[in-house]
């Protein structure tokens, strides 16, 4: 008789629990974690040894995991491209659209990582010397051809070019500081120092400021 009254209880469940699992379905294909996990709570409470409802708790439980992971390597990939290590950050991008290709937010920062590579890019090819196509030279190798051309040109009132070679050498080294600038001021922002990077900034806005003054 109690065999016989379990079996009778478990068939009159039957239905309400199929309906918990058909919602859960539904839920889980829609991305609706938390309400595909109340559906499967249910089903399981009406009867804990069913082997679907047990399928379809571990589903759900392994798409909650799945949705954590993304959302750490896009949190990551937004402070590595914050800092403007864009190397790092497209690892991290590419390792959460393994997980999830069509993420809306990965997307949006896939084409933030493309827009800066391209940036950067035509920002190379500009400093880059029309004569001999080399990269541009470094801070050290900037000053010292200012200075160099400084001293030829400080009793030679007459040389145009060396006068040219002077001023060009001397811009050049003042967007490279600025760079280098805007670098740490990207690392800052990405670590929340927001104090010491508005520092920055009003530095560099002072002396935009100081080279447009006539």
């Amino acid at each position: 008789m109690e065999k016989v009254s379990s079996e009778l209880r478990r068939t009159q469940l039957l239905p309400k629990l199929n309906e918990h699992l058909e919602r859960g379905r539904g839920f889980l294909r829609s991305g609706k974690l938390r309400e595909a996990r109340t559906e499967v709570d249910a089903a399981l409470g009406l009867d804990s040894r069913h082997e679907s409802a047990q399928r379809l708790f571990a589903e759900v439980e392994a798409a909650a995991a799945r949705v954590q992971e993304v959302d750490q390597k896009l949190r990551l990939t937004k402070q590595r491209l914050a800092e403007g290590a864009l190397t790092e950050a497209a690892t991290a991008l590419g390792q959460a659209l393994d997980l999830d290709s069509a993420n809306p937010q990965g997307q949006e920062l896939r084409r933030q990582i493309e827009e800066e590579r391209n940036r950067r890019e035509k920002r190379k090819k500009a400093q880059r010397s029309p004569a001999s196509g080399k990269d541009p030279l470094d801070g050290a190798e900037l000053r010292r051809m200012s200075e160099g051309s400084f001293r030829r040109t400080s009793g030679v009132p007459h040389e145009p070019e060396l006068l040219k070679l002077q001023e060009m050498a001397r811009h050049d080294l003042e967007d490279l500081q600025k760079q280098r600038q805007l670098g740490e001021v990207r690392k800052l922002l990405g670590q929340q120092e927001f104090a010491r990077a508005r520092k920055i900034i009003d530095a560099l806005a002072d002396i935009a400021s100081a080279r447009t003054r006539p």
